[in-house]
């Protein structure tokens, strides 16, 4: 991922090779299109053009004020999928969406306590397969629409189940891949007694 944006794309090597900048192989940044109709990131073009005056795909030669905002792709990827940089949040969806969603994000950490977010399940979001385990799934789900329940299950000392959280991680082992040992009051709540 490019250090000029704060965002990643869903499932990126599903995306066209007509949204991908030829010069630094990433998504358009600020797509421009050049005089000879090949489309690049702004910030790829001034770069290139401070050593070459000529398009890096075909050669033509240009100047910079021939250079225009490539209106039609710019709208094209901000329909690209993009993931919530909150590492506790499912969310996946249009780029154009994004700013609105993280700036009312549940797990933003403005939103939220720390010791919470600390107790909750993490998704990885990392190449084209995301995580999303029915587990995780279910956690996140509740904490979203019932965040004052949850976050008293989690801050709630519950020291005295602790023999029973531990012979049900027994009986259950797959569920120990979901939720680490500091996750043991949320795990909890999903044990039936």
């Amino acid at each position: 991922m490019s250090s000029r944006r704060n965002y990643r794309f869903f499932k990126p090597s599903k995306i066209s090779q007509e949204f991908i900048c030829t010069i630094c192989q990433d998504v358009l940044y600020d797509a421009k299109k050049l005089p000879c109709d090949h489309i690049l990131c702004d910030d790829c073009i001034n770069k290139w053009f401070q050593k070459q005056k000529t398009c890096p795909i075909c050669r033509k030669t240009f100047r910079l004020s021939q250079v225009n905002p490539a209106k039609d792709i710019i709208i094209e990827i901000k329909e690209l999928y993009v993931v919530c940089k909150f590492p506790h949040c499912d969310w996946n969806g249009p780029l154009k969406e994004l700013e609105n969603h993280e700036n009312n994000c549940t797990f933003s950490p403005d939103k939220c306590k720390k010791e919470v977010l600390d107790k909750l399940p993490v998704y990885e979001k990392s190449g084209d397969e995301d995580l999303d385990t029915p587990c995780v799934s279910l956690a996140t789900m509740l904490f979203r629409n019932h965040k004052a329940l949850m976050e008293n299950i989690i801050l709630n000392d519950e020291s005295g189940k602790e023999d029973k959280i531990t012979t049900h991680k027994k009986k259950n082992v797959w569920r120990k891949t979901f939720y680490s040992i500091g996750q043991k009051k949320i795990e909890n709540f999903f044990v039936k007694k």
